[in-house]
C-alpha cells in the first residue's frame, strides 16, 4: 500500500543516506565533555551562557530557546536523551527527510523551552554575583530586585542558577511525530518487558508527564517535555494541512500518471532514478507522479 511507504512523507530533493542523528548526538555529547572540565556543570561557562532562564529572555537573548536545548547536567540525562533521539529519530528522519526533521527536533525543544518559561517566568532568582565580599550565590526576590543591585553597587553578575537545560523537550517532540506517523507500529519496553503500540507508549508518557508536572518538589521539566510534544504534535498536523490545501493549487497543464497501487512499479522505477541522478533530473510527468501519489495518500487518510 503506498500508506505504508516512507518515500510518502520525504522531502524529495534530499538523498537518502544524509542523516543528522549522529552529528545532533555527538554535538551534545562534545558539548557535555567541554561543561564537565569545569568541575561541575552548573559551574561551567558554556552552561551559563547557553541556558535558559526568564532573566536572560527578559534580557533579549531569544537564542537560549535554541542552546539550552544541547545541554545536559548528568551522564544518565544526557545518555537516555540520545538514546530516545536514536530510537524514535531514525524513523522520524527517514520519513519526513533531514531538513523537516532538524524544524522538528528544534521547533519542539523550543516550544517546550516557551512551555517551561510560561509557568516559571516570575518568582524568586538565584544568581551568582561577584564584588567586594568576592563570589556568592544569591537569592532576589525577582528580576527586577537583581537589575537594581547591579545598577547602584559595584556587583558584577557571573550567571543566573536554576535554568533549563538538556533535549528532553527536543526528544518528546520527535517522540510524538513518530507515534503519529507510526501509531500501530510495536514498541518493546525494556521495563517492564512488555510490548504495546506505539501510540499506546506516547499516551502514557504524557499521562505520566500531565501528573508530574503538579509535584512542587521534581527536578524533572515536566512541562518542558509536555511543550515538546505539543511541538511535535503541531508540526505533524502542519504537515497534514500543508498537503492538503495543495489540493486547491493550480495543476499543471501536464496530465499526470493514474496513482493506484497498480502503478507501484512506476514509482519504483522514479525513486530509483531520483535515488541515482537527484529529484532535478527527474521529468515534470515523473515528479508529477510522485506528487499524485502523496496526495492520494492524504485522500485515503485524511
Amino acid at each position: 500500500m503506498l500508506s505504508e511507504r516512507g518515500y510518502m512523507y520525504r522531502d524529495y530533493g534530499e538523498r537518502r543516506d544524509i542523516s543528522l542523528i549522529l552529528p545532533i548526538i555527538v554535538l551534545n555529547a562534545v558539548i557535555f565533555l567541554f561543561c564537565q572540565f569545569g568541575g561541575h556543570s552548573d559551574n561551567s561557562p558554556i552552561v551559563r551562557s547557553l541556558l535558559l532562564h526568564s532573566y536572560y529572555i527578559r534580557h533579549g537573548q531569544v537564542w537560549r530557546l535554541v542552546t539550552y536545548q544541547f545541554l545536559h547536567g548528568s551522564f544518565a540525562h544526557i545518555f537516555f536523551n540520545m538514546w530516545g533521539l536514536y530510537v524514535f529519530g531514525r524513523l522520524a528522519e527517514q520519513t519526513l527527510g533531514t531538513r523537516r526533521f532538524l524544524v522538528l527536533y528544534l521547533l519542539s525543544g523550543v516550544i517546550g523551552g516557551l512551555a517551561w518559561l510560561l509557568f516559571n517566568w516570575g518568582g524568586p532568582v538565584f544568581a551568582r554575583v561577584t564584588g567586594e565580599t568576592g563570589e556568592q550565590l544569591l537569592a532576589f526576590p525577582s528580576a527586577q530586585t537583581l537589575d537594581m543591585l547591579l545598577a547602584n553597587s559595584n556587583s558584577r553578575l557571573i550567571g543566573v542558577a536554576g535554568g533549563l537545560i538538556g533535549a528532553s523537550g527536543s526528544v518528546f517532540g520527535v517522540m510524538t511525530a513518530t507515534a503519529m506517523l507510526y501509531p500501530n507500529l510495536p514498541v518493546s519496553l525494556i521495563f517492564p518487558p512488555i510490548t504495546m503500540k506505539m501510540r499506546t507508549m506516547i499516551i502514557i508518557y504524557m499521562v505520566i508527564e500531565v501528573l508530574g508536572s503538579f509535584s512542587q518538589h521534581s527536578s524533572i521539566a515536566h512541562l518542558a517535555h509536555l511543550g515538546g510534544a505539543l511541538g511535535g504534535f503541531l508540526f505533524i498536523r502542519k504537515e497534514h494541512w500543508s498537503r492538503w490545501l495543495r489540493r486547491f493549487q493550480p495543476q499543471r497543464i501536464i496530465p499526470p500518471r493514474p496513482t493506484t497501487d497498480d502503478n507501484t512499479e512506476e514509482i519504483q522505477r522514479i525513486l530509483q532514478k531520483m535515488s541515482t541522478l537527484g529529484y532535478n533530473k527527474l521529468t515534470e510527468e515523473e515528479k508529477l507522479t510522485l506528487q499524485k501519489a502523496t496526495d492520494e495518500h492524504f485522500r485515503r487518510n485524511g
